[in-house]
Formats: C-alpha cells, structure tokens, sequence
C-alpha cells in the first residue's frame, strides 16, 4: 500500500481542526506525506496526557514539541501546546511543523489502537511488514540481509541517516532508532551453494538464548532486531568478516566464509551453518589422496590425476588449497610460463617450510595474492599429514587436467 493510496482517517482529521487552521493543516500534512518526520521522545496516552518530541525536516532540521493535557479541555489556556525553532512558530499558536509532528504521532496511536502495532499482535508471515510511508517506519523487503545503506530502507526518504529514521517493527509498532548496545549473543551466518548468505541472530544466555531471523545487518555496523527494536554495535572483527562479504556478494564462497572465520577467530562471536545444518554437526572427513599416472595423447607425457577419497572409497571435493593452485582454472594459470608457475609453487612449498612470504614476488594481481596468502595461512594454522617436500613434488605434477 503506498502513501498516496492510504488517508488520513477521520477522527484524526476531526481532532486536527480543533486546534489548527485549514492552512495550517495543509501545510503539515505535506510534511507528514513526504515522510519528513522523526519521532524521538513519547510518553503518555491521549485519555490523559502525552509529550511528543522530534524533528521535521524542511529548509532545515527543526526541533519541535507537542504537549496535550485532556484536564485542561475548556478552558482559556486549552490543552494542546506546543514548541518549535522555526521562525513561523509564535508562543500563542503553532506552525506547519507542530502539525506534522501532531499527525504523525496520532496516526501511529491510531494504528496500535488497531491492533497492529501492539506487543501482543503477532506477525506470524515471516516477512515484515507493509511500508505506507517513513512517518509511519520504515523496514527491509527481507530478513537476514545486509543493507548497504540507510536509502536502501523502504520508505526511506531522500539523504537518511539511520537515527533520523522511525523504523517499522514485525509487529507493526513504530519506534526511533534506539542507542546501540553493546554485542552479545551470536551471529548466524547460513551459508548455501545456490542462495545468498542469510544471517539471523541467538540472544545471550542473559537473553534465554532466543533465537531471532528477523534481523538485518546495517552495513558492516550494526545488527537491527526488527522483533523487539534492539541495535548492536558489531564488535571490530566481526566488521571485517561482514565488510568482506558486503563488497562479495556474488564471489564470496562458504570456503571464503570459513577461512576467513578462522582467520578472524571470531567462534565466540558467529555460529556457521552449511545447508541449514549447524557446522559443528557436519562429519569431518579426512579423505586420502591417490594420484594415478597414465600415457597422455601426446607422445613422450603422462597424464597425472590426482584424487581425494573417503574410507568408503567415495571420491570427494579436494581441499582447497589443492583445487586452486592447478592450471586450468586456478592461480597457476596466471603465469605466461609454466617454467615460472613450478618456481612459484617450490617458492611457496619453502615459505611453507621455513615461514617466510617469498612466493609473493611471483604474483602481480592483487587479489590472486590475497587468495594464495589465505590459503596458506589456512594450512599453516591445520596440521596437513603431508610433507612439505612431499607437497612440493605432488604440485609439480599438476597440469590441465590434474583435478577433475
């Protein structure tokens, strides 16, 4: 449903007149529509009173303030008050701004009157709720996503910034963006080979260990729990990991994923998950390695095919540190001269050997690099059965159609 389908209903129109002008009301109503204001302070309830604080945003960003006291309905002084900075706001009347805090805050008192922002109404769709428009919160087209940016929110007017935004709860309750706390808990990444990564979000132990998909990760800042209004600070390491995945969303592979897990050490902080099974409930296996050697069609060579089996005799996918440094597809490709590609696997079986980073003078891109230091900062932290010198002469064996 869009803004300009849904209308103000008549009770609140009818309460509006009673203390604004037609010009007035206008006026306000073309902030409320263009989604310029930002609830940040509310207590009370119109059967007795209420403080409505925020901001509207028009030349500039003005700070206004409504007060209603029901004890004071006829008399001189009238129940309804009100502040503003603006230069139109008088002490003895209101301006366009003061209207447009005053149907906002009415309208999302209108909607949890309905029941449909209330802490008992259950949304139980999975999927968040429909935007009319920012005054009433904005939300996400989906769950267990990162947002690259706060216009990226639905709803969200031009040039936001996540404080100045009301956000549009799974229960439909609205409410300002809170101080972030602290993380705690675990973040769940849910890796797939077919589907974008998902992320949903286990409280602490102090939280009942709930768990949450009604999330989004704020860039690589924030963790926004769109069930109870709750906001994470993201601790510095676990920023990285988001960031990484952030800038690689279509080349990043679960083996990018748990590297870099393991790189960051961040299993206090995240729990994996492989085709929706929990990482720590996958069988590991340690498969055994077998290479063959057969006449190859041109005469004088052998064709070599190296293959990773389990104890049932399965074959299964090569380690990757393995499948990448071949020639047909991996890093070993990227030399001119396969004579240059052995020196550059010898040099990286010596920094192996010896811990030293000599094989990084033989790569010129950048992000070939990158991936080969990963790859081997992941051996070095596992303990490999395999020799190093033994490695050496198995990857000097590889050519085209080593890995099938």
């Amino acid at each position: 449903m869009s803004d300009r389908a849904w209308t103000i209903p008549e009770s609140i129109n009818v309460e509006c007149k009673k203390y604004f002008t037609p010009a007035l009301i206008q006026n306000g109503l073309r902030f409320f529509k263009l989604s310029r204001v930002s609830i940040s302070f509310k207590k009370g309830t119109p059967e007795t009173y209420y403080i409505v604080s925020g901001i509207v945003r028009d030349d500039r960003t003005h700070e206004t303030k409504i007060v209603y006291k029901k004890r004071l309905e006829g008399t001189e002084e009238g129940p309804l008050s009100s502040n503003c900075d603006c230069h139109h706001w008088k002490e003895h009347g209101h301006c366009g701004h003061v209207v447009a805090l005053f149907l906002t805050y009415h309208v999302q008192q209108y909607i949890e009157a309905e029941g449909l922002g209330s802490p008992d109404y259950d949304n139980d769709s999975g999927l968040p709720p429909i935007v009319i428009n920012s005054s009433f919160g904005v939300n996400v087209g989906e769950y267990g996503t990162i947002i690259t940016g706060p216009h990226q929110l639905i709803g969200a007017p031009a040039a936001p910034t996540y404080s100045s935004l009301q956000y549009l709860l799974h229960n439909k309750k609205v409410v300002p963006f809170p101080m972030p706390e602290n993380f705690r808990g675990k973040l769940q990444i849910y890796l797939s080979a077919d589907e974008k990564v998902r992320f949903k979000y286990k409280g602490s132990l102090s939280d009942d260990n709930k768990l949450f998909s009604e999330v989004s990760l704020f860039e690589n800042l924030y963790l926004f729990n769109w069930k109870n209004g709750v906001v994470f600070h993201l601790p510095s390491d676990l920023k990285i990991l988001i960031q990484r995945i952030r800038l690689n969303p279509y080349t990043y592979t679960i083996n990018d994923v748990i590297a870099n897990v393991m790189e960051l050490n961040l299993y206090s902080l995240v729990d994996l998950h492989i085709e929706n099974v929990p990482m720590e409930d996958i069988k590991v296996v340690t498969p055994k390695c077998r290479v063959t050697l057969a006449p190859a069609e041109k005469k004088g060579l052998l064709h070599a095919n190296l293959e990773f089996f389990d104890e049932a005799e399965i074959l299964v996918s090569p380690p990757e540190f393995f499948s990448h440094f071949t020639f047909n597809h991996g890093i070993l490709a990227h030399f001119k001269k396969k004579q240059d590609a052995y020196e550059f696997v010898m040099a990286v079986a010596d920094s192996l050997k010896h811990g030293n980073d000599g094989y990084k003078k033989f790569i010129v891109s950048a992000n070939k690099k990158v991936k080969a230091q990963q790859l081997i900062t992941e051996l070095q932290k596992s303990r490999e059965t395999v020799t190093y010198d033994q490695m050496s002469k198995v990857l000097c064996r590889y050519d085209n159609n080593v890995v099938k």
